[in-house]
């Protein structure tokens, strides 16, 4: 039998005894074997309780999987049983079992029992029925690229258009849709002569409409929040919101732009939506939960069931003062052009629900490579300087921006898709100087970051390079690239002449780095040839600061979150090309790398504080769990400070440093790598803590 669906997400194709489950937008796989030719049927996706693009079904006695994930059990009804590590048996009922790996898939059986054998990534993982049953399986796709292209005109309606079509992605509008996982990513958006939109591409009903005035601001600005309420756009006299229960909420007051209400409003509904389905498809203990439930006027897990309007209107009615302490902190807010080449843009913001604010300036000196003309860019922090009172920013030119700012394109994100972040213990990076003396200390200090390190493989220190083997370095051989050669405008100086950065073409390196010369416009030019981001640091950062910077990158954290962590990253201004939420190198078992800060609170004890990052990867509405059960079983939404911690003691504080996805930041260092944070760190750590608070001069440890 051929290739039984044909759809774009999931492809089920039986093979004798073997099912090859495919995921079309990723390009990965999964096998199912079973013991019988296999001769599947559609089914219904509704027969899972789990959101599934595609389903079949097919009779087997038993169910092998020869490389999988994680597996884990549920009832028929969704409710949580217990990851399948060790060999159980389980008497006959209806069971659903989920496959957490390359392609997200779920087995259902009804009124059977079973057992199991196998347990981990290595080992094949076996189900044996306690007689034959029909299997249905069931997969979504993980859906982390756009699974097509909408294409618009220059017009502001068209592209209202193209954002109702957005949300296509987001397999289901229940508060379900706060986890990232259901929000796959949008369609791409390109410009062209009239509006195409595929027909793979479906507008869901949500009940939810917003107008706007037809004006290019006003699209960019409303278009995070379209996205996530599924809402459709139309054209209007004022901004605002239209339930499908008659209620009508304005976006533009005499006291708040519509940037300020619109991104207001997106954090409102994520956190409360994440609260609300806290019992839903992942039961979890929140801390948002217990801290913010008994201020609320409902009780979250009541809404579960109710329409989106319903929803809303109950999110509406709460005090913004209430909810604002609880919010994460988003790792990037955009600033577009009034300009209709922005557009392409939106998918990518959208895809993290990133804030958007718009630069009214006109677009001046565009001569075609981008030289002296207002860009799109990004900031960091979320805080943007001189919000004007109708939503307005500051324009900016590539070479001005200011620190800690990102000059946006769309190849950042497009490049990224093929170039995902090295798995951990695989990443290389190349260290390029002019000095012999600095390239020595490089050597010394940072080359044995591979041999215990979490994340590196190699780290290669080439001193003065000639032109060809500089070329060489971006072709794929390192995942990043950091350079301290001479430079003028986009010309780096090597060993036998100069090397233009505008014409190294087929990048294939994940990150560059310059210090201290290249403009910020000519790492615009290698990651519009492949690479996915890029910084300018102006000044030569120590190799104590430069291990920290790489310590904390290979741990997981995000291109900009790294540099923000590490010491030089106020010391120096900081300027970026590409989403500077990108990550270097994937968190150990795909979790999100924390900082800690500690201070001494009484004899032997510790105040601990825990701050946790979002990044493209690591999108709003995850939750982190700290591997230590003392540190509080309670998840919370990734993004946030936590200073509820029980005090620690020395022994626990430093098990808490032994774990890969924490980074230990004190008043000295930031350190990663837990082989170098000793007991004799954190005792020197304490010391200067209480020389800081007083008057004196703190001694030399």
């Amino acid at each position: 039998m051929g290739g039984l669906d044909t759809e774009t997400r999931i492809a089920f194709t039986p093979e004798g005894e073997t099912l090859h489950v495919r995921d079309l937008i990723e390009g990965k796989e999964l096998i199912v074997e079973a013991d019988r030719e296999i001769d599947p049927v559609p089914a219904l996706t509704d027969l899972f309780v789990f959101p599934v693009d595609r389903a079949v079904s097919f009779e087997t006695e038993s169910i092998r999987l020869p490389s999988h994930g994680i597996v884990q059990l549920y009832d028929e009804g969704g409710d949580y049983l217990e990851k399948l590590l060790d060999p159980v048996e389980y008497p006959r009922s209806a069971y659903l079992f989920e496959v957490v790996g390359d392609v997200r898939t779920y087995i259902r059986v009804e009124d059977i029992g079973f057992s199991t054998s196998g347990r981990n990534d290595d080992d094949s993982f076996t189900i044996e029925f306690d007689d034959s049953t029909t299997v249905t399986v069931g997969s979504r796709s993980l859906h982390t690229r756009p699974e097509g292209t909408i294409v618009v005109p220059d017009d502001p309606t068209a592209a209202m258009e193209a954002i109702s079509h957005l949300c296509s992605s987001i397999k289901e509008f229940s508060a379900e849709r706060s986890w990232p996982t259901l929000r796959g990513h949008p369609p791409r958006i390109r410009r062209g002569d009239r509006l195409e939109i595929p027909d793979s591409i479906n507008r869901p009903e949500t009940g939810v409409r917003i107008e706007i005035p037809p004006t290019y601001p006003d699209v960019y600005r409303i278009a995070p929040l379209a996205f996530y309420l599924g809402a459709r756009v139309e054209p209007g006299d004022e901004a605002a919101i239209h339930l499908e229960n008659g209620y009508t909420e304005p976006l533009r007051s005499s006291g708040r732009s519509l940037s300020e209400t619109v991104e207001e409003l997106l954090k409102r509904c994520l956190l409360l939506d994440s609260l609300v389905r806290i019992g839903g498809y992942i039961p979890s203990q929140r801390y948002e939960y217990e801290e913010l439930g008994p201020d609320l006027p409902f009780y979250p897990p009541n809404l579960y069931d109710a329409t989106l309007s319903a929803q809303l209107l109950e999110y509406l009615e709460v005090e913004r003062s209430v909810l604002e302490p609880y919010y994460p902190n988003w790792s990037t807010t955009a600033v577009l052009r009034s300009d209709p080449a922005d557009v392409e843009l939106l998918p990518y913001l959208v895809h993290t629900l990133s804030p958007i604010r718009v630069s009214e300036s006109p677009v001046v000196g565009n001569d075609g490579e981008g030289n002296g003309e207002t860009v799109p860019y990004g900031r960091l922090d979320g805080r943007l300087p001189d919000v004007s009172a109708d939503g307005n920013v500051p324009s900016v030119r590539s070479e001005a921006l200011p620190p800690n700012t990102a000059f946006l394109n769309p190849e950042t994100y497009e490049n990224a898709f093929d170039l995902p972040p090295a798995s951990p213990g695989a990443a290389t990076v190349a260290l390029v100087t002019d000095s012999p003396e600095r390239g020595q200390r490089w050597r010394e200090t940072l080359e044995g970051l591979s041999d215990g390190g979490i994340g590196i493989d190699a780290v290669e220190t080439i001193v003065r390079p000639e032109r060809e083997r500089f070329r060489a370095l971006f072709g794929g051989e390192y995942d990043m690239v950091y350079a301290a050669l001479p430079a003028e405008s986009d010309e780096v100086t090597c060993a036998d002449g100069t090397v233009r950065l505008s014409e190294i073409e087929d990048v294939r390196t994940r990150f560059v780095v310059f210090e201290d010369s290249p403009s910020v416009t000519a790492v615009a030019s290698v990651i519009r040839n492949g690479g996915v981001a890029g910084a300018v640091i102006a000044g030569a950062v120590s190799v104590d600061q430069l291990r920290e910077f790489l310590e904390v990158l290979e741990v997981g954290l995000s291109l900009g979150q790294s540099v923000r962590v590490s010491s030089f990253g106020d010391q120096y201004g900081v300027r970026f090309v590409g989403e500077p939420g990108h990550q270097f190198v994937a968190g150990q078992n795909s979790s999100a790398p924390y900082v800690v800060n500690f201070e001494p609170v009484g004899a032997e004890h510790y105040e601990v504080t825990t701050d946790s990052f979002l990044s493209v990867t690591h999108r709003v509405g995850e939750e982190l769990h700290f591997h230590a059960s003392w540190m509080n079983d309670r998840a919370h939404l990734l993004g946030t400070r936590r200073s509820d911690h029980t005090p620690m003691s020395r022994d626990e504080l430093l098990e808490l440093a032994a774990f890969d996805d924490s980074i230990i930041e004190t008043r000295e260092t930031t350190v990663a790598d837990s082989e170098r944070f000793t007991e004799k760190d954190l005792r020197r750590a304490v010391r200067r803590s209480r020389w800081d608070r007083s008057d004196r001069e703190v001694p030399e440890a």
